[in-house]
């Protein structure tokens, strides 16, 4: 399932267009859980302990202008996040008059306004894909730095920061913060995929089975509703028996199966997975590479991006999983096979003979518009079913007939031609097949014939 919502455009023409923040707090293990900052307006976003403050990171920030900047005739915006004793802080300023429209006029104006400083270029990756520069040649290992990112044209992100050396736990959360910064529209990060089992071990059919997926918790809240999809082989989507956790301690989610007689060598490869940040302003969607069915392509969304700027998600990234296969190297994924239905239409009962390598676990019958459920008691070994509270006076068909084997993988029975221009009330003496749409999409005619009948108090067509 692929989620694209480009909900939001903002320009950035007035004070207003700085933006609005938007907060939010979700568990960051790697952070010791914190919250999470956003300025779309200027695609930025920074986690702080929640033991800190963030002055102006609300709604009234759009109301500040920082002296500094406003003698130059720029509009800007300024957030402080500080520990509690205030030697320990980062200082953010939001410029959107900048005289900067690419990186050499970034520099060049910094080193203008900064004449006395030495200039470092920053690696884009270190900052979430912001280009700028750093007063610093040791990074985050200083005790203190500016920054300067360039965002888009005239938009420019000034960073102050400040390490209290003499406290340890303070400086090393700052370490954390620096790294949470990223651009707001950059996707989840996944950092691996694994089962429990390493990839030289294996499952038994019967065992339960546990994927991890380690997400980036410091650059993005998570909370347990974020994993929307996560599909895997041998667990068909309608009917994986699956549990989810949020494991907040270890920035994780954990999903377990278990392992049935449809797993096989391949474990539990991940089909289809679709991630979602905690204010689902954010998501990553992975699907199988086409030549290499062990390695996930994942490409993101976001409803936060400037205008006139290139979507920084747009880029596909890959993971390959690692996981244990499963002993079972000839796994069931057929449905059951349908070897006859048998009808007493005086008593209304039914009679479904089927079998399955794997067992028979349900069946839907359909009269038209009326659907019976029959349940494994009645399915093997085949038991009466009562039709009563599905048939009517006069002519009934069964018309369609869906059944499952244990595992979810279903065979479907139906009128030929997928009943164009069948009628349904039809006599024994000129009997007419039923349909088999197998699981694998094979469509072949059956030997099964037709069930129709006339309750009492009907009359013949």
């Amino acid at each position: 399932m692929v989620k694209s919502s480009l909900v939001s455009l903002f320009l950035v023409t007035s004070l207003v267009g700085l933006g609005l923040p938007n907060l939010g707090f979700g568990s960051t293990g790697g952070g010791n859980g914190f919250g999470h900052y956003v300025n779309q307006a200027f695609d930025f976003h920074v986690a702080g302990p929640k033991d800190w403050a963030c002055d102006n990171c609300d709604a009234a920030a759009v109301q500040v202008r920082d002296p500094a900047v406003t003698a130059r005739g720029e509009t800007s915006q300024v957030w402080y996040l500080h520990a509690p004793t205030g030697t320990t802080w980062l200082r953010i300023t939001f410029t959107s008059d900048f005289p900067a429209n690419s990186d050499q006029e970034l520099l060049t104006a910094i080193q203008t306004l900064n004449p006395t400083t030495t200039w470092y270029s920053l690696d884009p990756s270190a900052r979430g894909g912001f280009i700028g520069y750093t007063s610093s040649s040791q990074g985050v290992h200083a005790n203190a730095a500016r920054e300067y990112y360039l965002v888009a044209s005239k938009q420019v992100i000034m960073i102050d920061w400040q390490k209290d050396a003499n406290d340890a736990d303070s400086a090393a959360k700052m370490d954390l913060v620096i790294q949470s910064i990223d651009r707001a529209s950059t996707p989840p990060q996944i950092k691996s995929i694994h089962t429990d089992k390493g990839p030289s071990e294996s499952y038994n059919i019967g065992d339960s089975a546990c994927l991890t997926i380690e997400v980036d918790d410091l650059r993005a809240a998570f909370e347990k509703a974020g994993l929307q999809t996560i599909d895997i082989e041998g667990a068909l989507p309608h009917f994986s028996f699956k549990t989810i956790t949020w494991l907040a301690d270890q920035d994780a989610y954990r999903a377990c199966f278990n392992v049935t007689t449809a797993f096989g060598p391949n474990g539990l490869r991940v089909t289809n997975l679709y991630i979602e940040d905690q204010d689902a302003s954010r998501s990553i969607n992975c699907s199988p590479d086409g030549k290499d069915p062990g390695l996930l392509n994942c490409w993101g969304s976001s409803s936060a991006y400037i205008v006139g700027q290139p979507i920084p998600n747009s880029q596909t990234v890959t993971i390959r999983p690692v996981v244990a296969a499963v002993n079972n190297a000839t796994p069931d994924h057929a449905g059951p096979v349908v070897k006859q239905l048998h009808i007493d239409p005086t008593n209304l009962t039914l009679e479904i003979d089927a079998e399955d390598a794997s067992g028979v676990q349900a069946a839907e019958v359909s009269f038209g518009q009326q659907i019976l459920i029959a349940y494994p008691e009645q399915l093997s070994p085949p038991a009466p079913i009562d039709l009563s509270s599905v048939t009517t006076d006069g002519w009934n068909t069964i018309t369609q007939m869906v059944i499952y084997d244990i595992n979810g993988y279903p065979t479907l029975l139906r009128l030929p031609n997928n009943n164009a221009g069948f009628r349904t009330h039809q006599k024994f003496d000129t009997p007419a097949y039923y349909q088999i749409l197998a699981w694998d999409g094979t469509v072949s005619m059956s030997t099964i014939p037709i069930v129709t009948f006339l309750k009492s108090g009907g009359k013949n067509p």
